[in-house]
């Protein structure tokens, strides 16, 4: 995780850089980066339907906060999370029926 850690904040430089922002310290960087660096745990523990599930929730949420495409053009940040719920508690195998909406 250190390592994945290390990169994630250089891509995070990177991206700010190429957007042609400053590379300072932003406290909405670093909530990004926390993001993407859990969603890296969940790929790497997890089967690839509940990766793909986390990946897809993180980048909507990631296109949310940067504000790169209007809302209306995408689904909605929860229907990224329910489907991400839904396909984690399945991998659990919970048993239990799916949550109502």
């Amino acid at each position: 995780m250190a390592f994945l850690a290390a990169a994630q904040r250089v891509e995070l430089i990177l991206d700010r850089q190429e957007l042609g922002l400053p590379t300072t310290e932003d406290p909405a960087d670093e909530k990004l980066h926390d993001l993407w660096l859990a969603k890296k745990a969940v790929e790497l523990t997890c089967a690839h339907e509940t990766a793909q599930a986390a990946h897809d929730y993180t980048r909507a949420l990631h296109t949310r906060m940067r504000n790169t495409a209007a809302s209306e053009q995408s689904p909605a940040k929860r229907e990224y999370r329910y489907a991400f719920m839904e396909v984690a508690r399945n991998a659990l195998e919970s048993g239990r029926p799916t949550i109502r909406r």
